[in-house]
C-alpha cells in the first residue's frame, strides 16, 4: 500500500506532541506535590523501567531460542526433506539425459536441462 511521504514526519511530531505534553504534565504535578513525592515518583519510574527491561528480556530470550525453534522444527526439517529430494532427482535427470551431458560441457544445449528441472520442479512424488 501506498503511504503519503508526509504521514512519517506527521507521526513523529505527534509523538513528539504528546511525550512533551506528558513531561509537562508531570512536571506541574510533581511540582504542587512536593520534592518528597517526586523523588517516590523517580524510584517508581526506575523500578517499573528495571522491572519491565528484564521480565521482557528475559521473555523475549525464552521465545526466541527455545520455543520458536521448537514450534518450527518439524516443518523445517519436512522442507529440508523435499529439497533433497528435489535435488537428487535433478541430478538424476541431468545424469539419465544425454543432451545435460552437453549442457555439462559448454555446447550450449540449455533447454533439455532447464526443461528436466522445470519437470523436476513441477512433479512433486513427495
Amino acid at each position: 500500500t501506498f503511504v503519503a511521504p508526509w504521514t512519517q514526519p506527521a507521526a513523529a511530531a505527534l509523538l513528539a506532541a504528546l511525550n512533551l505534553g506528558a513531561l509537562f504534565f508531570v512536571a506541574l504535578k510533581g511540582a504542587s506535590r512536593g520534592v518528597a513525592w517526586q523523588r517516590r515518583f523517580l524510584h517508581v519510574c526506575a523500578l517499573e523501567a528495571a522491572t519491565e527491561l528484564a521480565i521482557s528480556a528475559t521473555v523475549e530470550v525464552a521465545w526466541v531460542d527455545a520455543a520458536l525453534p521448537g514450534l518450527v522444527h518439524g516443518a523445517v526439517q519436512r522442507a529440508r526433506r523435499r529439497l533433497l529430494r528435489l535435488c537428487r532427482r535433478f541430478v538424476r535427470l541431468l545424469d539419465d539425459d544425454d543432451d545435460a551431458a552437453a549442457l555439462r560441457l559448454g555446447d550450449g544445449a540449455v533447454a533439455p536441462a532447464t526443461l528436466s528441472l522445470a519437470l523436476a520442479l513441477s512433479r512433486p512424488r513427495c
